[in-house]
């Protein structure tokens, strides 16, 4: 105020000025948040698409399809890709305007994870147990973890007035 004061201007200019720097300033945070995040969404794109190709064969399966599913995650770099795209979203600070985008990022993420680790431990499972347990995992978490990161982070993109990186958009990983 004694700066807007001496040099003329009113309180409120003075504000609205500050108001307007402020909101610049948020604008980069928001820019560098989603440079940030789209190498991230990428990694979890790459370690989960090949799970997710198969799990979309599941649904008429062929014979071998649950074991090509299990050893995706198992000799592939699915579940130590998406660990390593966590820990790298884990450490993105998110902007205000982004908190429930980054907690939703991460939330998804994790259910994830918990998903292929439950594929991982299959490592042993033949015959009925894992087609079995294959079918209940193509209906639940892997699922659910896909469809809930591909909204978190469009909605992510779409706040930022940018398009989702190319080839993540769809509504399933591999799609």
């Amino acid at each position: 105020i004694a700066q807007a004061a001496s040099s003329g201007s009113s309180p409120h200019a003075a504000a609205a000025h500050r108001a307007h720097g402020s909101s610049a300033s948020d604008a980069g945070a928001d820019q560098a948040y989603l440079t940030a995040l789209r190498p991230i969404a990428v990694q979890v794109h790459d370690a989960v698409s090949p799970v997710s190709k198969i799990m979309a064969a599941l649904i008429e399966p062929h014979q071998g399809d649950a074991y090509s599913a299990r050893d995706a995650v198992i000799h592939g770099e699915s579940l130590s890709g998406l660990r390593t795209a966590q820990a790298a979203l884990a450490k993105l600070t998110a902007p205000a305007a982004y908190t429930k985008d980054q907690h939703d990022l991460v939330s998804a993420a994790k259910t994830l994870e918990t998903a292929l680790h439950n594929v991982w431990s299959l490592s042993s499972a033949t015959g009925t147990h894992l087609v079995n347990a294959m079918n209940s995992f193509s209906d639940g978490k892997f699922e659910t973890g896909q469809t809930n990161w591909q909204l978190a982070l469009q909605d992510a993109f779409i706040k930022g007035h940018q398009s989702v990186p190319a080839g993540l958009d769809g509504p399933h990983f591999g799609a």
